[in-house]
């Protein structure tokens, strides 16, 4: 591997002319395509990069994705080559300056700080439809283009702001480089995702939360996360998101709003796609975000619950509900008899950890523990504990009957052999409640048999099955002519529920590269986008149901909102119904593109 240097010549057709800049996965040159007649950039995988086969096959997969964006707001990438071993790709030669160097000059006036969002906002809908999801959105990756810098749009007005992204796709295949996040490939932790930075499954929130950090620093010139320490950042983006307004007085309560919503650390509470980013950049109000479910999914470890005789069960309950999980009769009873209970059976550590942070929250305790394999001889035996439990104990509640009664000498019933039938008979309960818990039998776990897959795709799931849940409980409570007008979107909104649970089962099937590792090199750019892709679209799925949810407050008369939110709906049930077969052909290999 050889590095380029001004004035060699790529693949005998481009000259380099100078150095633009470097970071962590590639460095970036101006040169001359002698066959166009025209300067491009060249962006070039570094020297000590280039050596690994499989990294170059997945920057070349992931750059032919990208290849394939088409926005204004998006730099434009042509073609892919290779020279000397060194794969690189071209794109459109920018004029003006990144956003990181605008904010060294001084603080932009909020006007123009929205407008930049809201730019921003926009390239990211269209790249997030696209199957395309950032992951390292950052100042240095905005780019400000010189007025009447950018021949594609030679219609811009001289004087008006244009922004363009920079580097979409690569955040994967630096993921595939296993560099961590302390890396300059991955971005500088201040405008990272907490998911990203754990090393959990990551979608396109993950782009909008990065768009909240850099709109703080547009507002106040500080980061929001400002620390040498990666793990000091980690920690305090566990805690509720910092205001802006608290920082400079001067940022609006509705522009604090929006930036402490974008970088709240559990995805379940951020905006959930672009479209309500731009939404509230224009002085909508969003809508306030559902409780978070817990991610369900399999796994190999059980969350035990510890709960004492005489403690209070409304916590217990509590739990229960949160969950959406009812508990039978007998797993209470064990649960107050042995003094522990099995909550949850064989899940993922991320469903663990999420349940047993309910618990807590409830001074309840909990215990993760490897998950018991049971036989299924011992599942039958379990299923009999109760019925032979209860026949042991009233034999023996009927044997210690009739020795009273004999005792005693009543010859006929009375008084004496009353008491001795009821004391037999407590007994007896007594005996097969005490068998039937202590031998570690009995009811079965209120959860288990957890579906397998992505559990950030399954909260969203769940989400959206609690989004269609509310809007027929809400349907309910409106007066009788409002329930007629609205039967169509309630019928449209159940289509929808069942397309979503459909592209949500392929998508979670699809689980995010840059949470599995090693393996996730292995899957292809195609199969990843997608996976992107529908879960950018199980997003504005929730964001349609959020909306016609907000139609049906109280108050609000049938009118063009509400047929504005039912068109939204059918449209989302037309994508997912296209998009359906051409998700199953990816998951296949074939790298088909999604519709948009």
């Amino acid at each position: 591997m050889i590095p380029f240097s001004p004035g060699d010549l790529l693949c005998d057709r481009f000259e380099v002319l100078r150095p633009l800049g470097a970071g962590g996965l590639a460095e970036v040159f101006a040169a001359r395509d002698r066959l166009a007649g025209a300067e491009v950039a060249v962006k070039a995988l570094h020297t000590h990069l280039s050596g690994d086969a499989r990294l170059c096959e997945r920057f070349r997969r992931e750059l032919a994705v990208t290849r394939a964006l088409s926005h204004p707001g998006i730099v434009r990438v042509f073609d892919l080559y290779e020279h000397a071993g060194r794969p690189f790709f071209t794109m459109e030669l920018l004029r003006g300056r990144t956003l990181g160097e605008r904010l060294e000059q001084g603080l932009p006036p909020d006007g123009e700080a929205r407008e930049i969002a809201r730019q921003v906002a926009q390239a990211l809908q269209a790249a997030h439809r696209a199957g395309v999801v950032h992951r390292d959105l950052k100042p240095l990756n905005i780019f400000l283009v010189d007025p009447g810098g950018d021949p594609a749009n030679p219609s811009v007005n001289p004087g008006s702001l244009r922004v363009k992204l920079l580097d979409f796709g690569l955040a994967r295949v630096a993921g595939a480089a296993r560099l961590t996040a302390q890396s300059t490939v991955l971005g500088t932790p201040a405008y990272l995702a907490p998911e990203i930075l754990t090393g959990k499954g990551c979608d396109a929130r993950a782009d909008l939360y990065a768009l909240g950090a850099v709109l703080f620093e547009l507002f106040t010139g500080e980061r929001a996360f400002a620390a040498a320490d990666p793990f000091e950042v980690i920690r305090r983006k566990g805690q509720p998101p910092p205001s802006p307004r608290a920082r400079r007085k001067e940022v609006s309560e509705a522009d604090d709003l929006l930036v402490r919503r974008a970088l709240e650390p559990d995805p379940e509470r951020r905006f959930l796609d672009a479209g309500q980013v731009l939404s509230a950049l224009a002085g909508k109000p969003p809508p306030a975000p559902m409780a978070p479910p817990p991610a369900l999914t399999a796994g190999a470890l059980d969350v035990v619950l510890h709960h004492g005789v005489l403690a209070d069960k409304a916590p217990v309950e509590d739990v229960l509900r949160a969950v959406g999980s009812p508990a039978g009769s007998g797993w209470r009873a064990r649960l107050r008899l042995a003094g522990e209970a099995v909550l949850v059976s064989k899940a993922s550590r991320e469903t663990a950890e999420a349940i047993a942070a309910l618990c807590q929250e409830r001074g309840l305790a909990v215990a993760l523990q490897p998950a018991s394999e049971r036989s299924p001889l011992r599942e039958r035996v379990a299923g009999l504990a109760a019925p032979i439990g209860g026949v042991t104990g009233l034999a023996a509640g009927g044997a210690y009957s009739a020795m009273l009664f004999s005792m005693m000498g009543a010859g006929a019933l009375g008084p004496s052999a009353l008491f001795a039938g009821t004391v037999g008979a407590g007994f007896g309960l007594l005996i097969g409640a005490v068998s039937w818990t202590l031998a570690g039998l009995g009811e079965a776990p209120p959860l288990r048999a957890l579906p397998a897959g992505d559990p950030g795709v399954r909260r969203l799931l769940e989400g959206i099955l609690r989004r269609t849940a509310r809007l027929e409980a809400r349907r309910a409570e409106l007066p009788g002519g409002h329930q007629v007008f609205y039967g169509p979107l309630l019928e449209t909104a159940e289509r929808l529920r069942a397309a979503a649970l459909e592209l949500g089962e392929s998508a979670a099937a699809m689980p995010d590269p840059l949470a599995m590792g090693d393996e996730g090199a292995a899957l292809s750019a195609g199969n990843a986008a997608a996976r992107d892709a529908t879960v950018a679209r199980l997003l504005e799925i929730a964001a349609a149901l959020d909306e016609a949810l907000a139609t049906l407050e109280p108050g609000n008369d049938p009118g063009p909102e509400q047929e504005q939110a039912l068109a939204r709906l059918q449209a989302e049930v037309q994508f997912a119904r296209a998009a359906l077969p051409r998700i199953e052909r990816a998951r296949r290999g074939e790298e088909t593109p999604l519709p948009a």
